[in-house]
Parts: C-alpha cells; sequence; structure tokens
C-alpha cells in the first residue's frame, strides 16, 4: 500500500500547481479589464450563473455596487474588514 502516499502526493501537487496556474490567469485577465481604482473583479469560472461568496479587505462604512447596474450589492460583515457578497457571472463592483 505504499504506493497510494505517492499517488496523494502528486494529487495535491498537481492542486497546488493548478490553483497557482488558476490564480496567475485571472490576474492577467484583470489587468485587462479597466476598470477604476477601488474596483473589485469577481469571475466566476464556471458556464453558468450562480451565487457565490467574496471575501476581501475593504474599508468601513462603504457599500458595494454593481458597475453595471448601479444597485448596491448585499454585504455581511464577518468579522472587522472583512466582506462577503453575493455575486453571479462576471461583474465589477466599486466601493460608494
Amino acid at each position: 500500500m505504499k504506493g497510494f502516499g505517492v499517488k496523494d502526493n502528486h494529487a495535491v501537487q498537481a492542486k497546488y500547481e493548478l490553483d497557482d496556474l488558476t490564480q496567475r490567469s485571472m490576474s492577467q485577465l484583470a489587468e485587462r479589464i479597466h476598470v477604476p481604482a477601488g474596483t473589485f473583479v469577481v469571475f466566476n469560472a464556471l458556464s453558468w450563473n450562480r451565487d457565490a461568496l467574496m471575501e476581501t479587505d475593504m474599508p468601513e462604512n462603504n457599500e458595494l455596487a454593481d458597475m453595471t447596474t448601479g444597485q448596491v450589492v448585499p454585504v455581511e460583515i464577518l468579522f472587522k474588514r472583512a466582506t462577503s457578497c453575493t455575486c453571479a457571472s462576471l461583474r465589477a463592483i466599486y466601493l460608494q
């Protein structure tokens, strides 16, 4: 049963490499999207709309708004200076 440890190690290493590649790819894509300072670009890597949590640090007493619609995006304070919001598809949201 020694071989399972080697396979597990390869799987873990592959996951780290895939996560790194995904992060670098999204960073390069975000650099090509021209948005004002203070804007968060949120990616949905799936082919369908979905709700997901986004966690980030942001200044206190600010709201997030969808740049397309101008509507305020719901925010829940998880702990001081960390937030989450529900985001579907690729959206740019900004601090108000």
